[in-house]
């Protein structure tokens, strides 16, 4: 089934644990698009960053960047089918600037910037956000060991971090979902459609952010 949809590329994006792959894969499996998913598996400071070896911080953050500017820079978005992405290249200096010390978050802006002007934004993004407690159970249930410990306190500030970007930015419009622990898949994947289409249909320039 095609989606309708002047917007070519789709992005998903919230919390640690908020359901950002399965909703990305759900959509391109149902509207036959292409899906771009992060690679978090090959980095390999990950498991030490999550231990708290405060050593490997820029590591692990210089590692997403250069994965993520890789992916996004030379996958080639097709002019006839829209792409889903469960992430947003500026994930990278939100996390970072989360994580890091003042010194090692200087360097880093430095060299996400000159990476920044390389690729392309999306034309829409859809934010996806969850209380924490559901996001620790969202956690606990998939069972990723070195995501076990995270606490809530970190997820607050990423929650955060998140927020103040999206009612910032005007590059594109937000669809912003606002979630219960009992929330359908199905439904907002209905909601998803039914505002990308009503859009395409209409011309209608939708506000920045969209509250579900």
């Amino acid at each position: 089934m095609n989606l309708k949809t002047k917007y070519k590329f789709i992005a998903i994006e919230g919390n640690i644990g908020v359901g950002k792959t399965t909703l990305s894969q759900t959509l391109a499996e149902k509207f036959e698009l292409n899906i771009l998913l992060e690679s978090f598996k090959n980095n390999p400071y990950l498991v030490d960053f999550y231990l708290e070896n405060k050593a490997y911080n820029l590591h692990t953050e210089l590692f997403f960047l250069v994965e993520r500017f890789e992916q996004v820079r030379y996958f080639q978005i097709s002019e006839s089918v829209p792409v889903v992405s469960d992430y947003i290249f500026d994930k990278s200096r939100l996390f970072a600037q989360n994580n890091l010390s003042s010194n090692d978050l200087e360097l880093f802006e430095r060299i996400y910037s000159s990476l920044y002007l390389q690729i392309r934004k999306p034309d829409i993004i859809v934010y996806l956000s969850k209380s924490v407690e559901v996001l620790q159970r969202n956690i606990q249930k998939r069972g990723r060991t070195y995501e076990l410990n995270i606490e809530s306190k970190y997820l607050q500030n990423v929650e955060h971090q998140y927020q103040n970007y999206f009612n910032s930015i005007d590059y594109c419009p937000v669809l912003q979902f606002n979630l219960n622990d009992d929330q359908e898949l199905e439904t907002l994947v209905i909601a998803i459609k039914n505002v990308l289409e009503k859009d395409w249909q209409n011309g209608i320039h939708l506000i920045p952010s969209y509250k579900y």
